[in-house]
């Protein structure tokens, strides 16, 4: 009996050892074409899926206060109407005069002496000041000056929110658009005041921001003798002069100050016209100190 159940016990064990070696030595079954092609089409889905994902996640950068804002596509040129340039002489240097806070009650005489003398000036204009100074606007067009904007209620961007920064712009630029007739893609941030954001917003909106090379500061002098020599004794080709309208003492200055620039040899430009003459249209976004 005991040889039997060895017999059966040995058998079973050699039965089992025998399957074992033979599941154990197959060949690895051969992938099929049909099943390359699958997951061959599962890696490309894959991959696909996190480069779109890549690309379409939006980059985020630090501004200089140190918080994330998020950029925007690559930034295009202005949609304009090519500056004409055609009276600039190339052999003179030129500056770009501007004037922010405007109109005022002083308005109407600075025209009158820029027309007086043949100049040109870019004026940053304040959105709720156009109502019932329409005739003004339309006289700066009129004599070859540029309007721009300087927001609608003077607000510091820098400060303020998406909401905002974006009424502020397209409000003052639709208002100088149905005064005038003439689109307004310029503008000068209160106090200089401009971050990433206000860059980004800007170039959404087909804006460039304008800055200044030369401060005038008839702000805190208000004293036309002081704005006088601040400017003769600083202005360099190319300059973009900051001065307000907003004072008396200013327009006072430039009784003096536009007379002498031309007795200088300096062209008195606009904005537009000294940064684009001879070179390639502005870029939506960007911000522009001088020539």
């Amino acid at each position: 009996m005991k040889r039997i159940l060895y017999l059966i016990v040995a058998t079973l064990l050699m039965v089992t050892f025998m399957g074992g070696c033979s599941a154990e030595g197959e060949s690895p079954k051969e992938t099929t074409e049909a099943e390359k092609t699958t997951v061959q089409e599962q890696t490309e889905k894959q991959t696909t899926e996190k480069i779109t994902e890549k690309e379409t996640e939006p980059e985020s950068i630090t501004d200089e206060n140190g918080n994330e804002v998020t950029t925007l596509a690559p930034k295009a040129k202005l949609d304009r109407t090519p500056v004409n340039c055609d009276h600039i002489d190339p052999s003179k240097p030129m500056i770009a005069l501007t004037f922010d806070d405007g109109p005022s009650a002083n308005t109407g005489r600075l025209l009158n002496i820029l027309e007086r003398n043949g100049a040109r000036a870019t004026f940053f204009v304040v959105g709720k000041y156009i109502k019932g100074n329409e005739a003004l606007l339309q006289k700066m067009v009129a004599n070859g000056n540029e309007l721009a904007s300087h927001t609608w209620s003077h607000a510091n961007l820098s400060t303020s929110s998406d909401e905002v920064i974006i009424s502020e712009l397209a409000d003052t630029r639709a208002a100088i658009k149905k005064a005038t007739g003439v689109d307004a893609p310029l503008a000068r941030p209160p106090y200089g005041a401009h971050n990433e954001n206000v860059k980004n917003i800007a170039a959404s909106q087909g804006i460039s921001l304008i800055m200044w090379s030369l401060d005038t500061r008839d702000w805190e002098s208000r004293n036309a003798t002081a704005v006088y020599s601040k400017t003769m004794s600083n202005v360099r080709n190319g300059d973009i002069i900051l001065c307000h309208d907003l004072h008396k003492t200013t327009v006072d200055a430039m009784e003096s100050v536009i007379p002498s620039l031309i007795q200088s040899g300096y062209q008195l430009v606009t904005v537009s016209e000294l940064l684009t003459y001879g070179r390639e249209e502005l870029t939506c976004g960007e911000v522009y100190f001088r020539r």
